[in-house]
């Protein structure tokens, strides 16, 4: 079981809202559960900004922040169907896609934004650990 996340550390409000919800979800749940946020602007993900973000959002040690190269990026958005933020940070915000993971690799549950709440990740990740 993984929560996978495709943020940027200067995004913004956006962003800190989504790593917000996932940590509420973190704090509900009685035992950890990896997270992995995958990088949509390495060149603003630099060491420096990625700790902030991580520190301010309260995820840091709790959350693994991945990156690589453009080819290796490219590939994991495309196959997630990820918006990135050259399509405008409106665009981003409105598509940034959370996904629970199972112990299979099969993605389970994609959330929006709008659906994206502390209370239903935790469910949604007990009933997948079930």
């Amino acid at each position: 079981m993984v929560i996978l996340a495709f943020l940027y550390s200067t995004c913004g409000s956006p962003c800190v809202v989504i790593a917000q919800q996932i940590r509420g979800a973190l704090d509900e749940l009685s035992r950890p559960v990896p997270v992995l946020i995958v990088s949509v602007d390495r060149r603003a993900d630099a060491p420096t900004n990625i700790h902030r973000f991580l520190a301010a959002v309260s995820l840091s040690g709790r959350a693994r922040y991945l990156s690589g190269s453009a080819t290796q990026l490219r590939a994991v958005w495309h196959g997630y169907h990820v918006k990135l933020p050259s399509a405008g940070r409106a665009a981003f915000a409105r598509s940034a896609p959370v996904y629970l993971i199972d112990r299979a690799g099969d993605e389970r549950v994609l959330y929006e934004l709008e659906q994206l709440t502390p209370e239903s990740v935790s469910h949604d990740v007990r009933k997948l650990l079930g």
